[in-house]
């Protein structure tokens, strides 16, 4: 900045023969200092001839440059601006500053957040980044940035993961949860909104936690910042992309930063500790390391000497080069057009803010500044990437450039972020410091502290200083003070031994005229009275008079007052609380000393949370109390901020978390949102929206509003509500703001929908009327507790207007309520004793006192410490010797001790941030019998209630909406059932999904599950998949109907089996059963009974002991089956072959040689089943796998090459048989069995071929039912087939059962 200024008057062709002088000042991240920088600034106070300075004399600063953060940046454009001092910003980006009205001169140099927040969202939209985290700094630039953001980041179909705050001065559980909410989470890009002091913490411990690997979005506070692309933090940060402002040159300006050298030299003290820190010396003697001045600066390598990041440097640059500019066009006049300067002595800080609106021109690389109607320049971008060079530098690479040219009203957030101060100001000709040595001097500060003595803090982070300057005070050593314009009169007052402020907003709107620059510029004008407003005021006087009249507290002591209109501005609030801080309007006001003590000991009010911040912010530094009656902005619970605020109504902090409970209690998950465009609507709206996604509920629309927007803003808002889908509309909103959303409504005819509102609309009584219930029906929302004040009402309607001084307030109030007018000239003309028993409206009515009630609180609680203060009733703090002597600071000490409860039992008290305790009423708009709206309470919220307890509903009837009485239904989707799980819709928010059925085997129990549950192996899901019940266990069991006929034919079997034995036992001396070995035909029928009887074996519950014996028993009795038939069929051969002349082959294969055949058959098929028993058992098991629906209990083999080899064995034997008998078969005999063996086997043969690929394909018991019939089949082919045609000739053909027939010489037919 000096840079500039000695290079503007080392030129010609600006200013000429004018030159421009400088004073900075340092507050080092205090707001105190920064706000005497402000006093000393547009006082002078600090001059050489401070003493002598006229108390009227003019303000010699015509512009200030800085702050570097936001939310000091508010303060110092609300205090400056009311004296027409323009403030220009180099980085202070928050779009709150572009509102016109709050912040008449301010400008800047640096585009507004407005634009990088949308760029933003869609360069996250650009790269697919849907689903992402947000971190934000817990201050203007972070909330305000990044509320704009979320909101376009929604309307790209963007959603938040979670979204996090941080603060340097958040304890380190604050940060570590932090850390582990993104290490938790899936998404894998963060949008960070946050200045990089905020960052620096945060990175610390995700370096600790090595954190690495996540896509890092980042906004121009900290992507483009040196201090933090570290190699370090490069692990954390690499591959990082953000928006920063293009980079630039400034030539020389290495040069001028390497020339300058400290000194004693008034005005230039700033650079001694610069100096100390850096080169590790000290400039006192006594130091064993002495500084000489003259150390190389060329060996210094840190953030002051480092030019290669010029970026918000650069800003400073244009914003002196504006100035100049401006002062310049006005000396010359070179528009023809405003005040001309005839005398450049003569110009004033508002002839240089007229011109500097004008300003266009260029720089050195053909860059031009001009500010568009909101003194914002034209917006540009860089998109950066970090990127590591090949000599291991994080460099900022360019990758595109953004550009936008659209004007925006946007919105004042209030939150505080220290940082070191930096405040210029330019001033003529006679400047009282110059830099004619060094390009960079620094003049004395106020107070014998040095300018710039803690700047070496910091290094000059980013080679700027921090301004932030809140309030103004006029300190001189003239014993006399002059007030320069008109006093600002209190509209009603009263002396007392300690005197109360009061600021109300008795009216609701202001006229302001415009400036001529001729003549003195007049008065604002308010417009719009406003009762309720004028009931706090005098419900406040009321309380006071109650307590002078009391012995009980305060005796012979009085109370006095001093009320002040704000007019709903901010500004009149910050000049009615300096006129009762500087006594300002006091008959005697020429004569106080301006080193009088303020005798204002506390001030009640303001209604709004905007203007009890400037208020509190200037008053706290004097240490008066400030109590709140209806400011409820979480912000000022920051006691560091706000150390002397209280209030007597609950934090927003509260309200925000119950209307998110509230909501999701009643399942409105898809809600649309409305809030003011101030720190009330804001702040409440972030903390609700911040709750309400981490109970599951989405937002599909925010909307903002303010009374001062244009229609088009209320039409297009209308629009959006009546294309939304959400029938739930959450409004934090002030209803004066809301009143002009509602005549759009009601135009249009926007009913049927659900309103959640916040106590500003839904205990406010001027909206509760018949029209507005039209859209507001059964609207429900959290309030005070109504109360009821004995002797209010009755106070209320005796008051009278005078003209006496201290109650001119109330002559407005009466002319507007009777229509009348105390002006003679007028045509009805008002007396002042017309009855107010006849006036119905907000000022009279006093059934609803839930604010006013805080009013009458507030009084009684300063009663309260005052009292305490003379009294010492605690023995602690500063006891009062005389009561006159009481100070503001002593009447703080003891408000934050009071405790006292009122005439119905309410406890007043206030915790360590001045809030009292938090509880609400639930209310209910119903309409009543007589046709009067009532708030009726349904509900109860206590914040002191344990978790889970705090929300409580009574059994109350509830109105809503619909005309139907049932809860309306807000949710994008409808609620998934049980058996179907959510799977969310690409593109939007959570609450818009899709119910899918569950998978096969997985249920889900509840509504809206997100995943669904697997069932355990032995369960399956029912058919609504709702429920895991046991699976059906198969098997072939008794008592169904196969198992039946199974067991069925397997009895029959054995008892034919059993039938032919006794028949063949009977004629077991006949000649066909004594034909071919009757031994074996008895060995044979009995293996056949046991081959029917083992099928029984495989039916029924397969257990350890039927496993290892149906397989076994099966394998064994048929190999002593074949075995039979086999020896049988040998001995056919055998007797055709002894027939034979000098065959004695029979002997080889006698009786002992056949019983001997069939036991070895039969005992190597005993010895494979118990190697198999031993080695690899059979086993009972649950077959889950081939049916998911049922459990096959079923016997595995254990060992399946051993069954196979059973199998294989007696498939050899039978193979083996039917060779043979089908050899056999030609042999000539009347009774060859040899045939009937050859047809036996062909039978049991063709059972078994076709049993393996059957027996394999066959599904669950049917594997064991192919098994069984296999079994039965066969053994009945070798029974019916051996044996029935025996049976035939015994019983039926008895001649033919004869020795004869069978050696009868028959030739064999063919087969």
């Amino acid at each position: 900045m000096v840079f500039a200024i000695e290079q503007i008057n080392n030129r010609t062709d600006i200013l000429p023969n004018v030159s421009l002088g400088y004073k900075i000042y340092d507050t080092c991240s205090t707001v105190s200092m920064a706000i005497k920088a402000a006093m000393a600034l547009m006082s002078g106070a600090g001059e050489a001839q401070s003493s002598t300075l006229p108390c009227s004399q003019q303000s010699s600063i015509y512009a200030i440059i800085g702050q570097t953060a936001s939310s000091p940046t508010i303060g110092i454009a609300t205090l400056v601006g009311q004296f027409n001092i323009p403030v220009i910003r180099h980085f202070a980006t928050c779009a709150c500053l572009n509102n016109r009205k709050e912040f008449p001169t301010f400008f800047r140099t640096i585009p507004s957040d407005y634009y990088q927040s949308r760029a933003l969202a869609q360069l996250v939209k650009h790269f697919g980044w849907t689903w992402v985290g947000t971190i934000r700094s817990d201050n203007d630039y972070g909330s305000s940035g990044m509320a704009t953001f979320i909101k376009a980041a929604e309307q790209e179909g963007i959603c938040i993961e979670y979204s996090e705050v941080i603060h340097r001065t958040n304890p380190r559980e604050k940060f570590l949860k932090t850390v582990d909410i993104i290490i938790m989470a899936s998404s894998k890009t963060i949008v960070a909104f946050a200045s990089f002091i905020d960052i620096e913490f945060l990175i610390k411990e995700l370096l600790l936690q090595n954190v690495t690997g996540l896509q890092w979005v980042g906004s121009e506070s900290w992507v483009s910042a040196k201090n933090v692309a570290t190699m370090e933090n490069y692990r954390i940060f690499k591959g990082a992309i953000g928006f920063s402002i293009a980079n630039a040159a400034i030539p020389g300006l290495k040069e001028c930063l390497l020339s300058v050298r400290p000194s004693s030299t008034p005005g230039n003290t700033g650079l001694i500790k610069l100096w100390e820190d850096m080169f590790g010396c000290s400039f006192n003697a006594s130091n064993p390391k002495t500084c000489s001045g003259s150390e190389d600066l060329q060996q210094v390598n840190n953030l002051y000497t480092d030019v290669s990041e010029l970026r918000i440097t650069y800003n400073v640059y244009k914003a002196v080069y504006a100035v100049a500019h401006a002062l310049h066009n006005l000396l010359v006049c070179q528009d023809n057009e405003g005040p001309c300067m005839a005398n450049q002595k003569d110009t004033l800080p508002l002839q240089a803010l007229q011109y500097l609106k004008k300003v266009n021109f260029s720089v050195n690389r053909g860059e031009y500044v001009n500010f568009d109607n909101n003194g914002d320049t034209p917006t540009r971008y860089e998109l950066v990437n970090w990127q590591l060079s090949v000599n291991g530098i994080i460099e900022f690479q360019n990758r595109y450039a953004v550009k936008a040219v659209i004007l925006v009203h946007v919105k004042l957030h209030r939150k505080e972020s220290r940082s070191v101060v930096l405040i210029a100001y330019l001033v003529q000709k006679e400047k009282l410091a110059t830099a004619q040595e060094h390009c960079l001097q620094a003049e004395h500060n106020i107070n014998q502290v040095n300018s710039l003595s803690l700047l070496s803090c910091h290094l000059f982070r980013d080679m700027l200083l921090r301004v932030i300057v809140l309030a103004l005070s006029v300190w001189s050593e003239d014993p006399v003070c002059k007030l320069w314009g008109k006093p600002d009169i209190p509209l009603l007052s009263k002396t007392g031994d300690f005197m109360l402020g009061g600021i109300f907003t008795l009216h609701n709107n202001i006229i302001a005229s415009k400036p001529t620059l001729k003549s003195t510029p007049e008065p604002l004008f308010c417009t719009g009275l406003n009762y309720k407003e004028y009931q706090f005021a005098e419900t406040m006087i009321f309380a006071i008079e109650q307590i002078n009249n009391r012995t009980d507290i305060l005796p012979n002591v009085s109370l006095g007052y001093k009320i002040y209109d704000a007019c709903s501005t901010i500004s009149l609030a910050i000049k009615a609380a300096m006129a009762l801080m500087s006594g300002a309007g006091e008959a005697q006001s020429s004569t106080l000393p301006c080193s009088q003590q303020s005798f204002i000991h506390t001030i009640i009010g303001h209604s709004a949370s905007s203007p009890t911040i400037g208020i509190s912010t200037l008053v706290g530094q004097f240490n008066i109390p400030v109590i709140s009656h209806f400011a409820t902005c979480a912000c000022l619970s920051n006691r560091k901020e706000f150390p002397t605020f209280f209030r007597t109504i609950p934090s927003d902090y509260y309200q925000s978390r119950a209307l998110a409970q509230l909501v999701k209690h009643f399942g409105w998950t898809w809600v649309g949102t409305i809030r003011s465009d101030n720190d009330y609507g804001n702040s409440g709206m972030a903390t609700f929206i911040d709750v309400a996604q981490k109970e599951g509920i989405c937002i599909e629309y925010s909307e903002v509003i303010y009374r001062t927007n244009p229609r088009e803003k209320f039409l297009k808002t209308v629009d959006v509500i009546k294309m939304a889908s959400s029938k739930t509309i959450v409004a934090f909103a002030i209803f004066i703001d809301l009143e002009f959303l509602m005549k759009e409504l009601l135009l249009q005819n926007v009913t049927g929908l659900q309103w959640v509102g916040s106590e500003s609309l839904v205990s406010a009584k001027n909206v509760a009327t018949m029209e507005n219930y039209r859209i507001f029906k059964g609207a429900i929302g959290f309030s005070l507790a109504n109360a009821a004040i004995p002797g209010l009402k009755e106070f209320l309607l005796s008051v009278r207007p005078t003209s006496t001084p201290g109650n001119t307030g109330l002559i407005k109030l009466w002319e507007d309520m009777f229509d009348c007018s105390f002006n003679t000239s007028h045509s009805k003309t008002c007396t002042g004793s017309e009855n107010l028993q006849q006036v119905n409206n907000l000022y009279t009515d006093v059934s609803e006192l839930r604010i006013t009630y805080n009013v009458f609180k507030a009084v009684y609680a300063v009663a309260h410490a005052l009292h305490d203060l003379p009294s010492c009733q605690d023995n602690q703090g500063p006891c009062m010797a005389n009561q006159k002597d009481t100070l503001p600071l002593q009447a703080l000490q003891y408000l934050k001790k009071v405790n006292f409860s009122e005439n119905n039992g309410d406890y007043v008290n206030f915790d360590v941030n001045g809030d009292p305790p938090a509880r609400y009423e639930l209310v209910n708009w119903q309409l009543s019998v007589n046709g009067i709206i009532e708030f009726v309470t349904i509900g109860f919220y206590d914040a002191l209630m344990p978790e889970g307890k705090q929300f409580i509903m009574n059994n109350k009837s509830i109105v809503w909406a619909t005309n139907d009485g049932k809860i309306p239904k807000s949710v994008c989707s409808e609620s998934c059932r049980p058996g179907t799980r959510k799977a969310t819709q690409k593109g939007k928010p959570v609450c818009c999904f899709d119910c899918l059925p569950c998978a096969e085997g997985e249920i889900s129990n509840s509504t809206d599950a997100v995943h669904c549950t697997k069932c355990p192996l032995e369960y399956r899901a029912n058919e609504e998949k709702d429920q895991c019940i046991l699976k059906d266990i198969e098997f072939l069991s008794y008592d169904e109907i196969m198992g039946m006929i199974l067991i069925i034919f397997a009895l029959l079997g054995a008892s034919l089996t059993s039938v032919v034995t006794v028949v063949f036992f009977k004629f077991r001396d006949t000649p066909i059963v004594k034909a071919n070995n009757s031994e074996l035909s008895f060995l044979l029928l009995f293996s056949l009974t046991l081959c029917f009887l083992c099928s029984l074996t495989f039916i029924g519950e397969p257990t350890q002991w039927s496993c290892m014996l149906r397989h076994t028993a099966f394998g064994i009795t048929f190999v002593l089956c074949i075995s039979c038939v086999l020896g049988k069929t040998i001995v056919v051969l055998m007797a055709f072959r002894a027939t034979m002349p000098g065959s004695n082959i029979m002997k080889c294969f006698g009786p002992a040689q056949q019983r001997l055949s069939v036991l070895t058959f039969t005992l190597i098929q005993t010895l494979i089943c118990i190697i198999w028993l031993v080695k690899h058992p059979p086993f009972p098991q649950k077959n889950m796998n081939t049916n998911k629906e049922i459990i096959i209990l079923e016997c595995e083999m254990g060992s399946t090459v051993a069954f196979y080899i059973v199998l294989g064995y007696i498939g050899l034997l039978s193979v083996m048989c039917f060779v043979l008998a089908f050899l056999a078969r030609k042999l000539p005999d009347n009774f060859n069995e040899a045939k009937f063996i050859t047809f036996s086997m062909l039978v049991f043969c063709a059972v078994w071929i076709t049993f393996i690929p059957s027996y394999i394909s066959s599904p669950g018991k049917y594997t064991v039912a192919v098994e069984v019939f296999a079994i039965l089949a066969s053994s009945f082919g070798l029974l019916l087939c051996i044996f029935v045609p025996k049976c035939y000739i015994i019983l039926l053909k008895p001649d033919k059962n004869s020795k004869k027939h069978l050696m009868g010489k028959v030739q064999s037919k063919s087969l």
